[in-house]
């Protein structure tokens, strides 16, 4: 297992920059709205806040919180994310981009009243150094919104993460016992999406688990499998691996084409999404608010 910060410098120079226009599939498409959903919902309650954005990325949802706050600043450990946002967004005065090294934030004590920290702490390998510093840094009134996958939907049990610069996914329950060591109150919602929506994240990330399995470095580190599952991989195993691979980019242009993709999301935007209190083993995502306020009340007005 690669150590904090040997974790850092693989996302500093490898993590990929986040496509916000000219979606190639609907995947990448949902992806991007999955993640901007999130950022539009935290613009509602960032309204004349000092908000810290933790892993920007090239700061696409930094841009959307923009628009509500006294100020925001983006921060990653990529230089090139950086350069990007810092590029994308010059026009925009109330935002600043910082480049961190992932250890320490380079700001006073109780310097910010809201920190978002979107698709970030599945990558973390101590979460006493990264939410000590996070702390550090937020009012003593402030809160902190975290959004992460969830585990349930996309490994079984016992499996590691598929995605290569995931070191833990959580399950609702994971999530709130790690939070609730670090803040007094803690909230978890789930995103949902139509079922259409739903449906093409879900065989997403169905086909990576699958692809996974079929890895050595990958099944070794899952749990045996059922009877059923295993019959299931003997017969697919008698198919050749070329012919599977055709099979599959077949079916992935087929349901990718230039039309295909423009149809969607033409017919879909985050409209198509809201967040959930129940039934959280189902959601595409899971979000969490987090504060130490006396009162102990940060919610989110617009979840179900």
């Amino acid at each position: 297992m690669l150590s904090h910060e040997e974790m850092i410098g693989l996302q500093a120079e490898k993590h990929g920059l986040v496509q916000s226009n000219n979606f190639r599939s609907r995947e990448s498409y949902v992806l991007h709205l999955m993640h901007t959903f999130a950022y539009l919902q935290a613009a509602k309650l960032a309204d004349g806040k000092r908000v810290l954005d933790l892993g920007c990325n090239t700061g696409y949802g930094t841009k959307i919180i923009s628009a509500s706050v006294s100020c925001v600043v983006g921060v990653d450990v990529s230089k090139e994310a950086i350069s990007a946002a810092r590029q994308q967004h010059l026009e925009i005065e109330k935002i600043q981009f910082e480049l961190i090294d992932g250890k320490c934030l380079p700001f006073d004590d109780n310097q910010f009243d809201m920190i978002t920290s979107f698709q970030v702490i599945e990558h973390i390998v101590d979460y006493e150094i990264f939410i000590g510093e996070l702390k550090r840094v937020l009012s003593p009134s402030g809160f902190t919104m975290f959004t992460t996958p969830n585990a349930v939907l996309r490994l079984e049990p016992g499996m590691q993460p598929w995605n290569e610069f995931h070191v833990c996914e959580f399950n609702h329950g994971e999530l709130v016992d790690l939070l609730e060591t670090f803040f007094s109150s803690v909230q978890v919602y789930g995103l949902f999406a139509t079922e259409a929506v739903y449906a093409v994240e879900e065989a997403r990330v169905r086909q990576a688990r699958e692809q996974a399995r079929q890895q050595p470095d990958r099944a070794s580190r899952c749990e045996p499998k059922g009877l059923l599952q295993a019959n299931r991989d003997r017969l697919r195993s008698l198919i050749p691996a070329s012919i599977r691979a055709r099979v599959r980019r077949v079916r992935h242009a087929f349901r990718n084409s230039h039309a295909d993709v423009a149809a969607f999301v033409a017919h879909h935007g985050v409209e198509d999404f809201s967040y959930q209190g129940h039934d959280l083993e189902r959601a595409l995502d899971l979000v969490a608010l987090c504060t130490d306020r006396e009162d102990s009340i940060v919610n989110l007005p617009f979840a179900a």
